[in-house]
């Protein structure tokens, strides 16, 4: 018996579909082609999915994630991790006990003008989900330049 593992990240909510071929010894079918499908439970609900920090290197930039696990797959988030950290900072707050509701504020620490990226992954108490990553994408512009760009 052969064990194929399908991997369903980034799927939460959607339906899966996924195609593969098995080669056999077989000389009438030396090649079979299968298809796997499927709707995809969400396990958590975050908006938004990815973080964007874009403004003026001399401003606060900042931008506010809400998580939110499904009922069904109810987690705790019992810390935080940056991969890089030099260009932001993470904080993180349970904002309601009720529903479960946390709030990851991103901001901006960057005082030069570029682009960078970083993720920060919340580590969380559950067995399907014990590491969640959030993708950051920063992008710090010099103000005079920047509205120039947006000058039609």
């Amino acid at each position: 018996m052969v064990k194929v593992k399908v991997d369903s990240s980034g799927y939460g909510g959607r339906k899966l579909l996924k195609r593969m071929q098995v080669y056999t010894s077989d000389r009438q079918n030396r090649v079979i082609s299968l298809k796997v499908t499927g709707q995809v439970e969400k396990i958590v609900n975050i908006v938004p999915q990815v973080v964007r920090l874009t403004g003026p290197f001399n401003e606060t930039i900042r931008s506010r994630v809400k998580i939110n696990p499904a009922e069904k797959y109810p987690f705790s988030i019992t810390g935080t991790e940056i991969k890089r950290g030099q260009d932001i900072l993470a904080d993180l707050q349970k904002i309601s006990e009720k529903d479960n509701t946390w709030e990851l504020v991103v901001e901006n620490r960057k005082s030069t003008i570029g682009r960078y990226f970083d993720v920060i992954t919340l580590i969380t108490d559950s067995k399907l989900k014990p590491r969640i990553k959030i993708r950051v994408f920063g992008n710090i512009v010099d103000r005079g330049k920047e509205a120039i760009r947006q000058t039609p």
